[in-house]
């Protein structure tokens, strides 16, 4: 994250929350901060990287052993 100086501390405050909860294990609400952090502050690349950070948390945590999941893409098929 950049200087905290530098970031407003309301998204300071967001990805803050995002990284205690990932640290605790709670993904799930640790994209609900992430999200909430990416459409307040839509400008801002930190913003935006610990967004598409928890996507693919979230995804790799919803559907195990399912690589194309945490992609995004379908599973194609044999």
């Amino acid at each position: 994250m950049a200087a905290a100086s530098a970031v407003p501390f309301g998204l300071r405050k967001q990805l803050e929350a995002a990284e205690k909860c990932f640290a605790d294990g709670n993904i799930k609400v640790g994209k609900m901060h992430a999200d909430m952090a990416a459409a307040l502050f839509s400008s801002s690349p930190e913003a935006q990287s610990a967004q598409a950070a928890f996507k693919v948390h979230a995804a790799a945590a919803a559907i195990k052993n399912d690589h194309y999941a945490v992609l995004g893409i379908e599973k194609p098929n044999p």
